[in-house]
């Protein structure tokens, strides 16, 4: 099973752990990855609040075991909500403390039938994943941002 994130950092679960997200509090050190490039980019589209097609992005891919993965039971409606809620939080962390598995598959928000997966960084099975041994950079087309400027939200 293959997955991408932007950056190799993102691996270590600290940006996570700083922010939160619509999967875990803040100060839960988690990583959040995606199953295709184009879902990751779209993923970033969904919360960057920019003017300007950003310059510091890079693909870092890596794989684990299909076993790894813990899927997740029928969601409740309010999981797509555009804020965080307490029930995908309380889901997040409840999969961190439980352990039971090193990655979580979470449907995207953005194209539900397509997944994103939730990775502890503090699992026993860490070390297990296969992460790729160079940085790709990605450059954003700049059209995707002067669209964003010029359409009304």
């Amino acid at each position: 099973m293959r997955f991408c994130a932007t950056t190799v950092a993102a691996f270590s679960g600290e940006g996570a752990a700083l922010a939160g997200g619509r999967w875990n509090r803040k100060g839960t050190r988690v990583a959040y990855a995606s199953w295709s490039r184009s879902l990751a980019i779209l993923e970033i589209l969904a919360t960057i609040e920019r003017a300007e097609a950003p310059t510091d992005y890079a693909f870092a891919s890596a794989s684990f075991a299909e076993e790894d993965v813990f899927q997740l039971p029928p969601l409740p409606p309010e999981w797509r909500r555009p804020a965080r809620s307490g029930t995908t939080v309380e889901i997040g962390e409840r999969f961190v403390a439980e352990g039971r598995a090193l990655a979580l598959a979470i449907p995207s928000v953005v194209v539900p039938q397509e997944f994103n997966y939730i990775i502890n960084p503090l699992h026993a099975r860490f070390g297990a994943i296969e992460i790729g041994k160079s940085l790709e950079p990605f450059a954003f087309d700049s059209r995707i941002f002067t669209l964003r400027t010029i359409l009304p939200r």
